[in-house]
């Protein structure tokens, strides 16, 4: 269906529709096609042809009925004919900056875009034309626009969904090409492409409107910096007509600070809309309704001049007065009377709105106070509120359908007061039809002041529950306190305006707190009951404990005659001390099933678990089983902080478990180490577990340490675990342990697995001395972890090659060491063994790819610093090309191939 602008003097420019929502305009020989990347479904009562505009910008079908801006458009036709030359513009962005209700975007549309039909420099005819606002996704609408002026359908799905795959991989790439690759690879390669994004600001509006929601304002300006990206690579890309306009309010101006290579375009680029002389305006009043056939009389000309003047910002507000002054014209009442029942230019638009909300019943009202609220995106300072996009569904109460909030709005709709239209998705949204509604409608203004508060926190409240319905509505994304809290209040003072869908969250949230309380409870308890039951076991084994002393008293008074007795005590004793003993590692183990506890939950259950183990701990004196019990639950405790991610706590725990394992280890003398294997098998049950957990522990304290940057602290956990390791691996001579029969020679601690802990305590010493910059100390530490590495691969077995391959990254290190020290030779003989070990399991099981990888490491260390340089890079090089040629060189070793390539 065609729709022809009004004109006197329809021979110079002709404007019609098309069916993919666009439009052609025509003029001088030329053809401007213009796209939109949303249409607004309007209200169709009108009274005849209005040529006002009211609240709505002019646009390119109105543009005959645009007067007043005339040398402001000639100025922006020449500056934008100027970003044809890049010696001259290497940047192809204009911005047509001014205040809120300046009339940026008519000037835009009605004025710039209508006038490229008249340019008269090549590169700028036939141009293609991309209307869109940023709106909450910027590139869904540059997609669905680009989409439409591509194929020429009206509803391009898949053409759509290739566009926007093809922006967001570029936006991934990091090239930001997507707009460019669509320009010159999807469009007509001979046409020029101009994007015009209406409302720049709205770009930054809305992440002020997250401020309080952290995720969402990350979300938010990672898209806009990825909107700006692409914008300005597509107008700089050397080669391609692609023109970006965008309007700006000038109070936003600043926030382009953020972009500041857009700031500096903008800044050389730009345009004002400057406030309307009285001549100028006198024409955009009069003009249009001489064209269309009735003119206003001089008088009440005048009158809406004198209340206009000055302002800028109110060229919205006289529209709307004239558009109701042209739709009384029907009634036969005259302008003059019209603009007097309005309360002149200012109180014409708060007098319809309000005429219009008096007539509602009450649940119209409540349903449209929600509508227009929703529809104003709050920012920091009352002047700079915005209008924003809401959807139906997320203004609706709960009691109230879709369908009756639709029917209790179509007033305000009909009346221009709203605009309504539907997503692709087919769901309706809101919006205000201009900003002057906000400054100029006292009403909306006293529901803003009133609920500002409640408004930032929807803001905040509506993006994670969209978030948690379209994910599923998964129970992690639930509040719980104190988010839980606040959402609780606003429902109290909401009551029956919230939705469905935010009260189901509610709900959901509360019976989940009540949950995790029944568990927190359901753990004290047993925590409780567990302290009940060791109290009383303590008792019993205390009591136990004097029992057994007292029968130990009396049977060495008569050992002679009692000596099952003192036996018996002895069982009674160690069964007590047993006894304590489970009950603490048994409340261990249930401390690790809080899976869905909050994690200060599990933090208070915890340390009220340590006070009460700890009373029965100190009451039982220095037993070693008790205390070995008590280090075996800091440690369980250490690895569920670990989970929770409380790595500080993670650590904590680790010392506390090293400390009462180091006990009993300052008790033994070497000679008692040496002697125990061969005295008793109990050492093999006992005292090799505890062994082994001190050296778990300290092994993974170094650790965390060294990776939260505590070098030293790192550096003595480590030369602590090496002590430890060594003590028990340097025990009895070599020929010895070999003639003692093997029940007893496997009980003495020189298994592969303290070998190993000792040898990654060793290099774990020499990374950090390297990173202390103490080379001595670094080079000692690989040594003499070289030198247990290298028994290890001499032992035979399954773990040879793993021995084996150890060994050689023992080497490397130990070979940069020396070579910073200045021992070349070291270096080389260092870098050597390592080569070969590597080359003996390069065929062998496990990761062919990451050996041979290693293999051109070790031979590009040579190189640096031994003989036959040529030849090791060369084989270097072979190695890592070939790997490449077969797709197995990762990204990282394929940036060090083209260094070594230009070597």
């Amino acid at each position: 269906m065609k729709e022809t602008a009004v004109s006197t003097d329809p021979g110079q420019i002709h404007v019609e529709g098309s069916a993919v929502g666009s439009a052609l305009i025509t003029g001088n020989g030329n053809v401007v096609t213009i796209v939109y990347a949303a249409d607004v479904l309007r209200s169709t009562q009108s009274v005849g042809i209005n040529p006002y505009r009211g609240l709505d910008a002019f646009d390119e079908a109105s543009a005959r009925l645009f007067f007043g801006r005339e040398r402001l458009v000639a100025s922006l036709l020449e500056r934008l004919e100027r970003l044809t030359n890049p010696s001259a513009a290497p940047v192809r962005l204009l911005a047509i900056m001014g205040p809120s209700g300046c009339g940026k975007s008519s000037v835009a549309r009605a004025g710039l875009m209508a006038a490229l039909a008249k340019a008269e420099t090549p590169s700028l005819r036939g141009t293609q034309v991309v209307v869109l606002r940023p709106g909450y996704d910027p590139f869904e609408g540059l997609s669905d626009a680009l989409a439409r002026l591509a194929t020429g359908n009206p509803n391009p799905t898949e053409m759509r969904r290739t566009f926007f795959s093809l922006i967001r991989q570029g936006i991934t790439e990091g090239s930001h090409d997507g707009l460019s690759k669509i320009a010159r690879t999807q469009l007509s390669n001979d046409a020029p492409l101009l994007l015009l994004v209406d409302q720049f600001e709205e770009i930054y509006g809305r992440s002020e409107a997250l401020s309080s929601n952290p995720e969402a304002r990350v979300r938010s300006k990672a898209n806009r910096d990825a909107f700006v990206a692409t914008l300005l690579r597509a107008a700089t890309e050397e080669g391609l007509a692609v023109y970006i306009v965008i309007t700006l309010r000038s109070d936003f101006y600043g926030a382009l600070a953020e972009h500041p290579e857009l700031s500096a375009v903008v800044a050389a680029s730009h345009e004002i809309v400057p406030a309307m002389n009285r001549d100028d305006l006198r024409r955009a009043v009069a003009e249009p309704a001489r064209v269309a056939g009735h003119p206003i009389d001089p008088g009440t000309v005048e009158r809406i001049l004198d209340q206009a003047a000055g302002e800028a910002s109110t060229l919205p507000l006289v529209e709307f007065a004239l558009e109701r002054i042209w739709e009384r014209l029907r009634d036969g009442i005259s302008p003059a009377d019209t603009l007097t029942a309005l309360n002149g230019v200012g109180g014409a638009l708060a007098t319809h709105a309000d005429e219009i909300l008096d007539q509602q019943p009450d649940l119209a009202k409540k349903v449209a106070e929600q509508a227009f609220l929703a529809c104003v995106q709050l920012s920091d300072a009352v002047a700079r509120d915005t209008r924003r996009r809401a959807w139906l569904d997320e203004i609706t109460p709960e009691n109230v359908s879709i369908e009756e909030s639709k029917k209790a709005l179509e007033p305000f709709i009909n009346g221009r007061l709203l605009a309504i239209g539907l997503s692709d998705d087919k769901r309706v949204w809101l919006e205000l039809p201009h900003e002057a509604l906000i400054k100029s409608w006292h009403t909306l203004r006293i529901w803003i002041e009133h609920q500002r508060d409640d408004m930032r926190f929807r803001a905040r409240l509506q993006p994670t529950i969209d978030a948690w319905n379209l994910a599923g509505r998964p129970i992690g994304s639930l509040w719980r306190t104190p988010d839980l809290e606040l959402l609780q209040r606003y429902a109290s003072r909401a009551g029956n305006r919230l939705t469905a869908l935010q009260r189901e969250f509610l709900s959901k949230s509360e019976r989940q707190r009540t949950y995790q309380k029944r568990i927190r409870f359901s753990a004290i308890a047993a925590i409780v009951l567990l302290a009940c039951v060791s109290t009383g076991m303590w008792f019993w084994a205390s009591s136990e404990r004097q029992v057994a002393e007292q029968q130990r008293k009396t049977a060495e008074a008569e050992r002679n005659k009692a000596q099952e007795e003192a036996k018996r005590a002895d069982q009674n004793l160690a069964a007590a001390n047993r006894a304590i003993e489970g009950v603490i590692i048994d409340l261990a183990w249930s401390l690790q099933k809080m899976e869905g506890v909050p994690p200060d939950t599990v933090r208070a259950i915890l340390d009220q678990a340590e006070i009460a183990i700890g009373r029965v701990v100190s009451r039982s004196g220095s037993n070693r089983e008790i205390r070995s019990a008590q280090a075996y639950m800091f440690w369980m405790f250490s690895n569920t902080y670990k989970k929770l991610g409380d790595k500080q706590r993670q650590i904590a725990y680790l010392r506390k478990t090293t400390d009462i394992l180091r006990d009993p280890f300052a008790d033994l003398n070497r000679l008692d180490r040496l002697l125990a294997p061969l005295m008793t098998l109990s050492y093999s049950s006992e005292l090799k577990t505890r062994e082994r957990l001190f050296l778990t522990c300290l092994e993974l304290l170094a650790d965390l340490l060294a990776r939260e940057g505590d070098y030293i602290g790192a550096l003595a956990a480590y030369s602590e675990a090496a002590e430890v390791a060594r003590n028990y691996t340097i025990l009895v001579p070599r020929d010895f342990s070999d003639i003692l029969p093997g029940e007893i020679r496997s009980l003495i601690p020189r298994d592969r697995e303290i070998l190993r802990a000792q040898m990654s305590s060793l290099s774990g010493m020499g990374l950090m001395y390297a990173k202390l910059g103490n080379q001595a100390g670094a080079l000692k530490a690989y040594q003499e972890a070289v030198v247990v590495a290298r028994q290890l691969s001499r032992r035979p077995g399954k773990e040879v090659a793993k021995s084996k391959h150890e060994l050689a990254k023992l080497l490397l290190s130990l070979g940069d060491v020396e070579d910073v020290i200045g021992d070349t030779a070291a270096a080389v003989a260092a870098y050597q063994e390592s080569l070969d070990n590597l080359r003996a399991i390069s065929s062998q099981a496990g990761d062919r790819t990451a050996r041979q990888i290693e293999i051109a490491l070790a031979l590009r260390r040579l190189a640096k610093v031994g003989n036959d340089s040529h030849a090791r890079w060369t084989e270097s090089l072979a190695i890592l090309n070939d790997l490449n040629a077969r797709g197995l060189l990762p990204i990282a070793e394929q940036n060090w191939l083209r260094a070594l390539s230009q070597l």
